[in-house]
């Protein structure tokens, strides 16, 4: 079974459920990425790691690990793509940051100059 072909909630077992609430939470801390609500995102990442280890405390069956490993790979993807709009933002506001800082030099150069 794969992430993809697993069944409508209501007939996933309780394990299934889990792992889909995981990858679900992952898809929504992007979300938030994508809409800019870092703080939002923070939360929900401190839940879901609550989630995880809730769900790894208990081993994993020989017959669910191709699920598990298949949605860890997914929410290791979706963390990727999480992280690189991370480094985007933080690169945006260094940048901003430098040009700020330029507009207040050039600003008292003209005002020392007035």
């Amino acid at each position: 079974m794969t992430l993809l072909k697993m069944p409508e909630l209501a007939l996933m077992t309780p394990r299934q459920r889990e792992l889909a609430e995981l990858h679900a939470a992952s898809e929504h801390i992007l979300e938030l990425g994508e809409q800019g609500d870092w703080k939002q995102a923070l939360v929900a990442q401190r839940e879901r790691r609550q989630k995880m280890d809730a769900f790894f405390a208990q081993p994993t069956t020989e017959e669910e690990s191709p699920l598990v490993k298949e949605v860890i790979e997914s929410i290791l993807e979706l963390d990727r793509k999480v992280a690189a709009m991370l480094y985007e933002q933080r690169s945006n506001l260094m940048r901003d940051m430098g040009q700020t800082r330029s507009n207040n030099r050039k600003l008292d150069h003209y005002v020392s100059n007035s």
